[in-house]
């Protein structure tokens, strides 16, 4: 039985429960257990299903990062907020908004695809990238290329993202 099923997720409680009814290792070829065989249509819709050990539930990709999710629904909105910025800024600040935006969840994915010390390394750059879309968000609110609600919805929600990062940086194992 996997913890994760059409995108629902499990608490702590439940991934525990999962662990204990199932063992200690419920992985077979990095297919946990009740997902099905990996050409099986169940398995299709289970692709996403995260492996649990121990009482944890385990990240298998950077899609299971609620960071990297909130990040990619921040890029969606910058790039619809930017689309009404006028037509001169089209390579100014409409560009540099969409870029610093990308470049948050691109380099969470990068960093876990690569794995190791380079993931924190990604995290900072992230964070960087966070901290300068704030400062073109509050640009474009000054040059009235943004409604001060638009604006500051924009900008909680960047903190937001800004924040998850600071506390998974913090939260990863040291080596």
């Amino acid at each position: 039985m996997c913890s994760r099923l059409a995108g629902q997720r499990a608490s702590g409680l439940e991934a525990r429960r999962f662990s204990v009814s199932l063992g200690r290792s419920q992985c077979r070829n990095r297919v946990p257990r009740g997902c099905g065989q990996p050409n099986s249509a169940k398995f299709d819709r289970l692709k996403s299903c995260t492996v649990i050990r121990r009482g944890a539930v385990m990240i298998q990709s950077f899609r299971d990062l609620e960071v990297w999710q909130k990040s990619m629904d921040l890029t969606v909105r910058i790039y619809k907020a930017t689309e009404t910025f006028p037509r001169a800024e089209m390579f100014g600040l409409t560009s540099q908004m969409r870029r610093a935006s990308t470049s948050i969840p691109s380099n969470i994915a990068e960093g876990k695809a690569i794995g190791g010390l380079s993931f924190p390394r990604h995290l900072k750059i992230a964070h960087g990238s966070e901290a300068e879309l704030q400062t073109q968000l509050e640009l474009a609110q000054r040059l009235n290329f943004l409604q001060a609600t638009h604006a500051k919805e924009l900008l909680m929600a960047t903190s937001e993202v800004g924040r998850m990062l600071v506390v998974l940086a913090r939260n990863l194992p040291r080596r």
